[in-house]
């Protein structure tokens, strides 16, 4: 069985057919209560268009570019051009679709195409706070700029600069992941230092945005950089700032910690999250006397629980303690 609820502007009218026979048949009706205007009557002729004669004529598509530069919606565009053609006195041999195929550029002359965007960057930033570049093809393929007040912030921050770079947060239309340089000002608060746009996430392509945010920070390199762990982004960083202090974002090494530790814990499971957290949480200079301490007791908690596995015949607790934690350690 299928429903045929529509789902493109939530109307509730719908039914359900079966098949049977290589046929399909109506079954019953969900709803007969319409959320919009029916089809009018002279508009009719666009549902019989079929594939085949769907054609836009070039003179019609030229003036709908014209309405498209001059900000027009696609949908008012739709109606001037079925008017246009019925002032002439002939029927529109489309649909609204072939209109927004026609008049929108595809993925590929877009991204082939970045004026705007340069000219963006042009326009409000200096020379050295932004860089580009572009594959064999023309095609951009990486982008990267700084803002204002985080460049200023980061200039500012002298020996404290920490740095988290996250490349996680989403992708544009042409499929580049956007990446976030983000500090802490002296206030306190967050700030973004720089953006970078990548299609790849190549040992290349991270090392030509952490030199491009050298560049453009007069030359401030960091001494702490978090990031989520990728292994092309930790080899630029070693290559790009040798002497840089490498740490794992916190919430991914939680989620790693989870994977290979909580079907061991079983019953413990619960408390070692707690004093996991109190420590992960408890992150400021003031822990630093206590962290050797508390994460002792961390890993005290994960080797009784596996030596009792072993006495019972489980898993061996040689070689499966959480001691190997200097990727954790706070930068001294």
């Amino acid at each position: 069985m299928r429903r045929t609820t529509t789902q493109c502007n939530g109307c509730p009218y719908g039914f359900i057919v079966e098949e049977r026979d290589d046929k399909w048949y109506l079954k019953r009706f969900i709803s007969l209560v319409h959320n919009h205007e029916l089809f009018k009557e002279d508009h009719a002729g666009e549902l019989r268009v079929i594939p085949a004669e769907r054609t836009i004529p070039n003179e019609v598509l030229d003036y709908g570019q014209s309405l498209l530069r001059s900000s027009m919606r696609m949908r008012d565009i739709h109606v001037s051009l079925q008017q246009m053609m019925k002032d002439k006195g002939e029927t529109p041999m489309w649909t609204y679709k072939d209109v927004c195929n026609k008049l929108t550029p595809s993925l590929g002359e877009k991204t082939r195409d970045c004026s705007d965007f340069l000219n963006l960057l042009r326009k409000r930033h200096d020379s050295k706070s932004w860089n580009i570049h572009c594959d064999n093809e023309g095609r951009l393929s990486r982008a990267f700029f700084s803002l204002k007040e985080g460049k200023e912030a980061w200039i500012k921050a002298s020996s404290s600069r920490v740095l988290l770079y996250d490349t996680s947060h989403a992708t544009n239309r042409h499929g580049m992941k956007l990446g976030c340089f983000c500090t802490i000002n002296a206030n306190g608060m967050t700030v973004i230092v720089a953006c970078s746009l990548l299609v790849q996430e190549i040992v290349e392509d991270s090392e030509w945005v952490f030199k491009s945010l050298e560049d453009a920070s007069n030359g401030h390199a960091p001494r702490v950089v978090l990031t989520d762990g990728d292994q092309a982004m930790a080899y630029a960083l070693k290559s790009t700032w040798p002497e840089v202090t490498h740490l794992p974002c916190l919430w991914r090494f939680a989620q790693n910690v989870v994977k290979n530790l909580k079907p061991i814990l079983g019953n413990s499971w619960s408390t070692f999250r707690k004093l996991f957290w109190e420590i992960g949480m408890d992150s400021d200079a003031r822990s630093i006397e206590s962290f050797e301490r508390d994460f002792e007791q961390l890993n005290e908690l994960v080797l009784k629980v596996l030596a009792e596995r072993a006495n019972k015949g489980g898993k061996s607790a040689e070689g499966s303690s959480f001691e190997d934690h200097n990727d954790w350690k706070r930068p001294k």
